[in-house]
């Protein structure tokens, strides 16, 4: 019980000293409507799990196109509206357009993906890569391959209408894996499993108040013994699945352009033109073409996953 006492005085001096240094580093200034948050928590228990987007939107109606929550010293702003959108992140992109640290991503080695990654050198040479890859003239050679995989869409269609969800997620993984690396998927493919599996975990972790470690960054040092707090199994499975998606793609079209077996795919695209290059700067361009191919593998693995 003493200890119990201690650990939430100490939490409670942690959020007020939060509270100071935001009113300080705003000036006092007002942050935009949201609902009233609780001592500590913040607005913890409005942070939807499930079907966000209609949370949010009722929330808009009643406080407006901008909307902020508080999740203990995390401040979240809700935009809901095109004109909100165009004129924080698009008019004043510099300002409002920077990704958050979140710890947790950080440990399970998750954290290089482009659409995660903060405004650096990494992040703008992935941006010149996947606008490389995926302007609308770089994808004319790749029509055939997708109306393949439209033609076989229909055709599972046609057979059995009522799986309409499970075939075009798998349509979806298909586009996405024969794009990046020339693989053509089955269902239940390992290709498929694992950024599935990744976008699951990360899209929990990343809502406010989902991991502790997020708020409270000194819980990362928390030793993997202490219950509740430790974070030892997901880092473990975490830094498994970040290595499958960004390895075992380049790893399969290696060994096909060694074979001389490799299909056109960006992949074997990139590969080629590291040939241009040597020692370091070979390591640093293969890193990059890795991080934005996974960056594409797992954002298409995503919309598959949320098509429902």
């Amino acid at each position: 019980m003493y200890l119990l006492i201690n650990a939430l005085a100490f939490f409670s001096f942690l959020y007020l000293l939060a509270v100071f240094r935001n009113y300080k580093r705003r000036r006092g200034l007002p942050y935009p409507p949201g609902p009233p948050s609780r001592p500590i928590i913040g607005n913890l228990l409005d942070i939807p799990k499930d079907t966000p987007w209609t949370v949010y939107a009722d929330m808009s109606k009643k406080y407006g196109d901008v909307v902020c929550l508080r999740v203990f010293n995390q401040v979240v702003v809700v935009l809901s509206s095109l004109s909100a959108i165009k004129d924080l992140l698009e008019k004043r992109g510099q300002t409002y357009s920077e990704r958050p640290t979140l710890p947790i991503l950080e440990m399970m080695e998750l954290d290089w993906f482009v659409f995660s990654v903060g405004m650096s050198e990494t992040w703008r040479e992935g941006r010149k890569l996947l606008d490389r890859s995926l302007r609308p003239g770089a994808t004319v050679s790749y029509r055939q391959m997708m109306q393949e995989k439209t033609h076989w869409f229909l055709a599972q269609l046609f057979a059995n209408p009522k799986e309409f969800h499970h075939h075009i997620k798998l349509l979806q993984g298909k586009l996405i894996i024969s794009l990046t690396c020339g693989h053509d998927p089955k269902d239940g493919d390992d290709f498929m499993a694992a950024p599935i599996q990744a976008t699951e975990i990360m899209s929990r972790l990343i809502l406010p108040g989902a991991a502790l470690v997020n708020q409270l960054p000194f819980l990362r040092h928390i030793h993997s013994w202490v219950p509740f707090l430790s974070y030892e199994r997901l880092i473990q499975t975490g830094r498994e699945l970040s290595g499958k998606i960004k390895n075992e793609p380049i790893e399969f079209v290696k060994n096909a352009m060694r074979n001389g077996t490799a299909v056109q795919s960006l992949a074997s695209e990139h590969l080629q033109e590291l040939e241009t290059f040597v020692g370091s700067e070979r390591q640093k361009q293969e890193e990059i073409i890795k991080r934005t191919l996974g960056s594409i593998y797992i954002a298409g693995a995503d919309t598959g996953r949320t098509s429902r």
